[in-house]
């Protein structure tokens, strides 16, 4: 199906043919009917179009970064939610370095106790959310930037972004394996940490 589009520009009219369209039909119940007409009332556009962009927005989302969509917009919907608050800043990965950097080689004991009394802080709050298991907690550390993780049975690999944060995640860690009361062994590896969590009966 093609069409005509119109155009006036320096007192003259254009006229533009459009693309090609191929016809399909959808089937949507009465929810999503009312709420794509009133997206298409709010834009100014048909329904035809809402659903067209829609889809092409679909394939966006789950194309290149590995997610589906749906995961997409969630990491997206808790990264606004993080920011939202003043409790969190983006900061550039090589001032990150640097920073860690100078904290490894001059912060005092005090430092890291406090860094080890922030995660047990931390951890708390995540329970408050109904994140009590090592695994909720990672997962959600890993939606906020902290690290990429991978899970195989009760053994996690913390991959780091550098090097140098080897320490801080470690203590930060700590800390929240206090609160959360797990026990485990944690082991230090080439920017990577290890987690190996203990059964509770041994």
């Amino acid at each position: 199906m093609t069409g005509n589009k119109f155009f006036k520009s320096g007192g003259c009219t254009y006229r533009v043919m459009t693309e090609r369209l191929k016809r399909i039909s959808v089937a949507v119940d009465t929810e999503i009917d009312e709420k794509l007409r009133m997206v298409a009332k709010k834009e100014n556009k048909t329904v035809s179009e809402i659903i067209r962009n829609a889809i092409g927005m679909y394939f966006e989302l789950g194309n290149g970064n590995g997610m589906s969509p749906e995961k997409t917009v969630e990491y997206a919907e808790e990264y606004a939610e993080i920011l939202s608050t003043i409790e969190h800043v983006i900061v550039d990965i090589e001032i990150w370095t640097a920073m860690l950097d100078e904290l490894n080689r001059v912060a005092s004991d005090e430092f890291w106790k406090a860094i080890e009394r922030i995660g047990y802080e931390h951890a708390l709050q995540y329970k408050m959310r109904g994140f009590t298991k090592l695994k909720d907690v990672l997962d959600q550390m890993e939606d906020e930037n902290w690290f990429r993780a991978k899970m195989k049975g009760n053994v996690y690999t913390i991959i780091l972004s550098a090097r140098s944060e080897q320490r801080l995640l470690r203590v930060l860690l700590r800390g929240i394996l206090k609160a959360l009361e797990v026990e485990a062994e944690v082991i230090d590896g080439l920017k990577k940490i290890i987690i190996i969590e203990k059964s509770r009966g041994g």
